[in-house]
């Protein structure tokens, strides 16, 4: 403190010239005397911002953040006793200091001692960047380490993919296998047969054997008799003996004819299995024929349901020609009765549309006619009617333009509201490059066909006396068409 004009005098710490207040009063108050740290980190702060140092104060931290600081922490806090040792340099000096000498010498040290604290801040940045050097070195082993788990995980998975295809094979291989010792199954159960026959062949045979050795016994006991009665019958051993000698000459022989029948018995085995092999082949090509005759025989039942679906369309349409056509150009209502009836035909006989009246797009237009699966097709066989419009040869085909494109609206005729009923609409088109009266399977992805559900079909409101409307109306001009 610099006292002046008595008790006047300039605070060192606030730069104020202090009035009507001593020296020490004035001390024990002021906001600017620096004062040592309450949590005894080293520092010495002003008096008035004691609670902004509490928030950072270097004893707030943790034990694990200071030794996430490491060095740079201790050379933080050397930095901070370098500031004691300032802020001691200024605590309260008598007057004899305020001369001139004393205060270069003062501003010298603290250059020093902030030239110390430079030194220090590079140190702390040089060892921060070797640390960030060293952080940067350890990301890339470690995406290094990465890439090669990567490589080694692709390897791994190409392994298994090998395994699996092997593992395929092994399955077919075994699928073959299996098959391969079936077929010699039943190769041993037919030999087993065979070796059977042969078998009972040979029991025969032996029991044959044993007959003719039975026999043989007999005609030597026989034999001996005749030799002893040799003596006193000669002439009539002499006969016995001619008689014995033809009858072992005709057993002889037949022994000779067994032998070669029992020969002819093992040819006509062997043949056996050649013939049963031919049956085989025989009997598969008879499957075959079996299979092509069968399908010939549903190909002509298809043709004769689709005959007979035109001849009741033709007597239909004979009967009751104005219930099922209008003659508006371009417009026709078609009623087909026996609804269930025939959705039932149509779940039997697959594939083979109904037909409907044959009408023009327009006065001299094209010749078109609506075709109906009732049931469906693939997918959406037995959920959905499927319709299309068939493009046919016209009498009017030399005066119009090809390919056209015709675009109608297929309605589905609410039979109860006939004013304000709840009509089914929906938009077709038909392509067609030529006159022509076939038409191949219907494509599903195509807006050629419009699919109706059966639950819709079967409402009250549209299916009414067994019988449903179908109203095709042609969407304005067909493109291409002429008009005469």
């Amino acid at each position: 403190m610099n006292a002046t004009n008595g008790s006047r005098f300039r605070c060192y710490f606030c730069n104020k010239e202090i009035e009507k207040e001593t020296e020490q009063g004035h001390m024990t108050t002021c906001g600017s005397v620096l004062e040592p740290c309450p949590k005894k980190c080293g520092s010495y702060v002003p008096r008035n911002m004691k609670n902004k140092h509490a928030k950072v104060c270097q004893n707030r931290r943790s034990l694990g953040e200071q030794d996430l600081y490491g060095t740079a922490g201790s050379r933080c806090r050397t930095s901070k006793l370098d500031n004691q040792n300032i802020y001691e340099s200024l605590r309260p000096m008598p007057a004899a200091y305020s001369n001139n000498s004393h205060l270069e010498r003062t501003i010298n040290d603290l250059s020093s001692k902030i030239n110390s604290l430079l030194t220090n801040q590079l140190d702390s940045t040089r060892i921060h960047q070797q640390t960030n050097l060293k952080v940067k070195n350890d990301l890339e082993k470690l995406a290094s380490q990465n890439q090669s788990m990567q490589e080694f995980r692709s390897t791994v998975q190409n392994q298994m993919d090998s395994l699996r295809k092997e593992l395929k094979t092994f399955d077919k291989l075994k699928r073959d296998n299996e098959i391969t010792i079936h077929n010699i199954q039943e190769s041993i159960k037919e030999i087993q047969l065979l070796s059977q026959g042969l078998t009972s062949s040979k029991v025969a045979l032996k029991e044959e054997q044993i007959f003719n050795r039975e026999n043989f016994h007999e005609i030597a006991l026989n034999l001996q008799e005749i030799k002893d009665k040799t003596i006193e019958e000669n002439a009539v051993v002499a006969a016995l003996w001619n008689d014995q000698k033809q009858q072992i000459e005709r057993i002889a022989s037949e022994n000779d004819e067994f032998e070669k029948t029992f020969s002819e018995l093992n040819n006509k085995i062997s043949s056996l299995g050649f013939d049963i092999r031919a049956a085989g082949e025989l009997s598969t090509e008879c499957v075959e024929k079996l299979k092509q005759q069968q399908k010939e025989i549903d190909e002509l039942r298809n043709n004769l349901a689709q005959t007979k679906l035109d001849v009741e369309l033709a007597e239909d349409s004979v009967s009751s020609m104005q219930g099922l056509i209008s003659t508006t150009p371009g417009r026709i209502i078609w009623k087909i009765s026996d609804f269930l009836m025939k959705l039932e035909s149509a779940k039997k006989q697959e594939r083979v549309p109904l037909k409907g009246p044959v009408f023009y797009s327009g006065d001299y237009g094209y010749r078109l006619r609506l075709l109906v699966f009732l049931n469906g097709l693939r997918k959406w066989k037995g959920r959905y009617l499927l319709a299309c419009i068939q493009v046919m040869k016209g009498d009017y085909d030399d005066l119009l333009k090809w390919p056209c494109k015709i675009e109608a609206n297929v309605v589905l005729k609410d039979c109860e509201m006939q004013e304000s009923g709840k009509d089914y609409y929906r938009y077709i088109t038909a392509k067609g490059e030529c006159p022509n009266d076939d038409l191949e399977d219907p494509n599903e992805s195509s807006t050629q066909y419009i699919f109706i559900p059966h639950s819709t079909l079967t409402r009250s409101n549209y299916l009414k006396n067994d019988s449903i409307y179908l109203e095709i109306k042609i969407a304005g001009k067909a493109k291409n068409e002429t008009h005469v």
